[in-house]
């Protein structure tokens, strides 16, 4: 697609435009239980700090990161999106 710098977009035309084309569709869930659920990426989170040469370290913080989006991913009428928000180092690329 060549776009010329000239050409007005209108923003209300493309909303309308990609509403049509995109049902929503069901939100994400694990078919499983959110103790199952936080075990899982508490292992993902081990394997992943290890792969990256790093002793894996579990706070009370980190065990309520994991527990909250454990119940996130297993819960059927939870919100629709998950924003793993904060500065470097604090963990949230591993989750």
């Amino acid at each position: 697609m060549n776009i010329q710098p000239s050409t007005k977009i209108d923003a209300k035309q493309i909303k309308a435009m990609l509403l049509q084309r995109r049902p929503i569709s069901t939100r994400f869930r694990l078919p499983m239980s959110k103790e199952q659920a936080a075990a899982m990426i508490r292992g993902s989170v081990m394997a992943e700090v290890a792969r990256r040469h790093r002793q894996y370290v579990e706070s009370d913080e980190l065990t309520n990161q994991i527990n909250l989006m454990a119940e996130w991913l297993t819960d059927p009428k939870g919100k629709f999106c998950l924003i793993l928000c904060g500065l470097y180092g604090n963990g949230s690329q591993h989750l």
